[in-house]
């Protein structure tokens, strides 16, 4: 740059030169003096990586304190019909294309049902070796009287399961370029056939965090913010010969809820959930897959510090009754 414009009148080089220095000197403390040229370049990448980091956080609490979009709702249309009459049409509330990104994040599952998976009976699915949604037929049942469907739906009823369904979570510039899939799992356990090449598979039916819009004063103005954990138990479109347009749209996913977000601890600052209840059954519903906004992890919480030696990694989840949500 000097040779094609010329050197800056007044310019001083000591300060980025010292800065060079600094930094090399920073670079070869921290490494074992071994081979230190490859550590001093790997620790200058993490510094760089940690002020990225820095820098997005920041953003994101800043984020938090701006006001919220004002949503428009839309008149009534009254659109003239070819036979003379009218027809008030309502247009669909218009949401700023901020608040859609927050809403719909998008998300991929099968075209096709897997072969193992069609025609699955209730008994199964309810059953405890099966898919476990032991409230599945209730749960259906009010969501077609809530959606305006008289149908009662009956035990012997059959649905096509899915196995999984993946994720489409926003790029963060400021931590990786790449788009991150998440993926939720409902799948139930695979046993060895004899004789057979079938492998064993283990039961899987992941935590999710749900969009439910309720207020919580607790996660209001964080990240969490109208989410909701539950524990996704089947992934399932409504078979064909149930009433329009519930046989036409979805797929739906069977979900148990946990308790809302309290208080963290003190301690840890994790927070304490619960299997909600009703009836002293599990508090399941039927709702849209799009409501699930992506999975998250819970660890198990030993009662008065005691482990359950029972506990593996396949029937925790069952056994233990309460759970901490890291929400790093």
């Amino acid at each position: 740059m000097i040779w094609l414009f010329g050197s800056l009148d007044g310019y001083n080089t000591e300060s980025p030169e010292r800065l060079h220095i600094d930094y090399a000197k920073a670079g070869y403390r921290a490494s074992n003096k071994k081979d230190y040229i490859a550590q001093m370049t790997l620790w200058l990448q993490r510094q760089e990586a940690v002020d990225r980091f820095t820098a997005y956080l920041a953003w994101c609490e800043a984020s938090l304190h701006l006001k919220p979009h004002t949503t428009i709702v839309p008149l009534p249309v009254i659109v003239a019909e070819p036979d003379g009459s009218e027809l008030i049409r309502v247009p669909k509330r218009a949401v700023p294309s901020t608040a859609l990104e927050k809403i719909h994040r998008g998300y991929r599952i099968a075209k096709t049902h897997p072969s193992t998976l069609r025609g699955v009976p209730v008994t199964f699915i309810e059953d405890l070796d099966g898919q476990n949604a032991r409230v599945f037929l209730s749960a259906i049942s009010t969501y077609l009287r809530k959606n305006g469907s008289i149908y009662i739906p009956q035990p012997f009823d059959r649905f096509d399961l899915f196995k999984r369904m993946t994720i489409a979570l926003p790029i963060i510039p400021e931590v990786s370029p790449l788009k991150i899939n998440n993926v939720v799992r409902a799948s139930p356990p695979v046993f060895v056939v004899p004789n057979t090449r079938t492998a064993a598979e283990p039961w899987l039916q992941d935590f999710a965090l749900v969009r439910t819009g309720e207020a919580n004063s607790v996660t209001d103005g964080t990240a969490l913010a109208g989410l909701r954990v539950a524990q996704v138990r089947v992934l399932f479109t409504m078979p064909p010969y149930f009433p329009a347009p519930f046989n036409t749209v979805g797929p739906f996913a069977y979900m148990e809820w946990f308790t809302p977000f309290s208080r963290p601890e003190p301690n840890s600052n994790f927070y304490v959930l619960r299997r909600s209840t009703w009836r002293q059954q599990p508090y399941g519903e039927i709702i849209d897959v799009d409501r699930i906004a992506r999975n998250c992890f819970l660890v198990p919480r030993s009662e008065r510090g005691l482990t359950d030696t029972r506990w593996t990694t396949e029937n925790a989840k069952e056994l233990c009754s309460t759970f901490y949500f890291n929400p790093y």
